[in-house]
């Protein structure tokens, strides 16, 4: 019997390669057989093309299973009051729910930037289903929730393209990190602020803001001294 060399993981004798890591089989004692039945089934575009079809097929369970309390809730609120009100924040928390797991199985191969917009679109249909239910006196959804959102939203994406590029393991990727979070926590307040007065006082996000600014000036400190970040690395995988 055989062993993976590098992450040594017990090889059938059909392998040449290991499954795990690809690492060639080398054993002189125990050389290839051709006549040995694989332990592994072998992917082919039939085989990606079943798989492909099984997540269309979860994603279809997943819509039956949230359709089911949407339809008693839309039957149940009209048979009573002969109009829909509560029942279309049922509708929104699971139009909510379908728009953000369901695309992870529909498509083929999802992209990071397709999943966070149709996520954004979702949260904003959402909030938009809330304000016309709730039906306020001032208009909160274009004055405060799609800005909160929009800031949000800017900051994901601002990190999730630094992840791409880094990996996620560099300090760099803590550097924006901490950036961003506090270019948000103080975009929250101007938002908040000129909701509630019309007047910016920014107070309470420079708190967030101050140590989040020398967090982020540490990590390029510690970017810039290379026997440190090894250290950091290997201990800490960052």
């Amino acid at each position: 019997m055989s062993y993976c060399v590098n992450c040594g993981v017990e090889l059938h004798e059909s392998e040449k390669k290991c499954p795990l890591c690809d690492t060639v089989v080398l054993n002189p004692n125990t050389p290839f057989d051709e006549t040995a039945k694989s332990a592994f089934p072998r992917l082919n575009k039939n085989n990606l093309a079943a798989q492909y079809d099984n997540k269309k097929f979860t994603a279809l369970i997943i819509t039956i299973i949230l359709a089911i309390p949407v339809s008693v809730c839309l039957i149940t609120n009209y048979g009573i009051s002969k109009q829909l009100t509560w029942s279309m924040l049922v509708l929104a928390i699971m139009s909510l729910l379908w728009l953000v797991v369901t695309p992870l199985f529909i498509m083929k191969k999802p992209r990071v930037s397709n999943i966070i917009l149709i996520d954004l679109i979702a949260v904003l249909l959402f909030l938009f289903i809330v304000y016309k239910y709730v039906n306020p006196p001032v208009n909160w959804y274009l004055s405060l929730a799609v800005p909160i959102t929009l800031s949000a939203f800017t900051m994901i994406c601002i990190l999730a393209a630094v992840i791409r590029s880094t990996g996620g393991r560099s300090l760099t990727t803590l550097t924006v990190f901490f950036i961003s979070l506090g270019a948000f926590i103080v975009a929250l307040e101007v938002i908040t602020d000129l909701y509630l007065d019309d007047h910016v006082n920014l107070l309470w996000s420079l708190i967030v803001l101050a140590p989040c600014v020398l967090l982020a000036l540490l990590c390029l400190i510690l970017k810039q001294k290379k026997e440190l970040k090894d250290e950091l690395e290997r201990r800490f995988y960052v």
